[in-house]
């Protein structure tokens, strides 16, 4: 944010929500699937931070689909690079897809 980007998080802007809803509601992916692909849509470039896990998360698998649908930018980064000069790091991860068939992952 601190260099002009407009930034939704949905870690950041749902878990915190999530403890004041009913205990009974189940906070998963479904629940907060239509609001996180709003954003996704919405968004230039979709930039997942790469915690421990996210490769098995079915938010950000769903966020990454929608985008490689979209054929939108999608940006791969180390928690470290994102807080240590972002702007240097960001094309580093960057990936842009020209069809579906020629997305690679950022190990490639």
């Amino acid at each position: 944010m601190d260099a002009g980007y407009m930034v939704y998080s949905p870690l950041s802007h749902t878990h915190k929500i999530a403890q004041y809803l009913p205990e009974e509601t189940n906070c998963d992916w479904e629940y907060w699937r239509d609001i996180s692909l709003e954003f996704v849509d919405w968004a230039d470039v979709v930039i997942q931070l790469m915690l421990t896990g996210w490769q098995f998360s079915e938010g950000c698998e769903g966020e990454r689909n929608r985008a490689y649908r979209d054929l939108k930018p999608i940006v791969f980064m180390l928690p470290n690079d994102i807080l240590s000069n972002f702007e240097a790091n960001f094309h580093k991860y960057l990936i842009v897809p020209s069809n579906r068939s020629a997305v690679k992952s950022c190990n490639q």
